[in-house]
C-alpha cells in the first residue's frame, strides 16, 4: 500500500509534473490518427521506476538476509535447495524487471521496442510468481501427499474405524 500511494503521488502531484521532463512523469501517450480518432497509450513513468528501484531494493535486502536466517536452520537437504532456489529466482527477476521497467523510459509506447521491453517485464514477473506459487505451494502439497501414505479417510468423507475405535 505505501509504494502504491507513493506511486500516486509521484504520477499526480503537480509540481512534479511541472518541474521535471514529461519522461519522469508521463504515464500515458495520446497518439491522433484519422479526423476524430485518438489511441491513448499507457507507459511508466521513470519517476515511478526510481521509486519501484528504492523499494526493490529494500525488499532485497531484506528478502536475502531472511533467506540467509532461514538457510542456517534448515536441517533438510531438500528444503535448502527450495530455500536457494526461491532466494536466487527472486534476486534475480526482481533486478531484472526493475532495470527493464527504467528502460521502458528510452522509448515511447507506439514503438515495437517499447513492446518487446514490457513483454521481458510480463515474463519477469510471471516467473517470480510461477517459481514462488510452485516452491511455497505446489512441492510442500506434494510432499504432504506422498508422505501422508494412508489418511484413514474413505472416499466418502467419513473417517475409518480402526482396530480399537468404538
Amino acid at each position: 500500500m505505501p509504494i502504491f500511494l507513493l506511486h500516486i503521488f509521484i504520477v499526480f502531484y503537480k509540481p512534479f509534473n511541472d518541474k521535471l521532463p514529461a519522461v519522469f512523469t508521463q504515464s500515458y501517450l495520446i497518439i491522433k490518427q484519422d479526423f476524430d480518432n485518438a489511441t491513448v497509450l499507457c507507459a511508466y513513468p521513470l519517476l515511478s521506476s526510481m521509486a519501484f528501484a528504492a523499494f526493490g531494493l529494500g525488499y532485497i535486502l531484506c528478502f536475502l538476509f531472511s533467506c540467509w536466517k532461514v538457510a542456517s536452520m534448515v536441517i533438510n537437504k531438500s528444503l535448502r535447495v527450495r530455500v536457494y532456489s526461491l532466494a536466487s529466482t527472486i534476486l534475480i527477476s526482481l533486478p531484472l524487471q526493475i532495470i527493464f521497467l527504467g528502460l521502458s523510459a528510452l522509448w515511447t509506447p507506439d514503438q515495437p521496442a517499447y513492446s518487446v521491453v514490457a513483454l521481458v517485464v510480463f515474463f519477469t514477473t510471471f516467473l517470480c510468481a510461477a517459481a514462488g506459487e510452485g516452491i511455497l505451494v505446489i512441492v510442500p502439497i506434494a510432499d504432504s501427499l506422498a508422505a501422508g501414505g494412508d489418511s484413514g479417510w474413505e472416499d466418502s468423507g467419513e473417517r475409518l474405524k480402526n482396530a480399537g475405535d468404538s
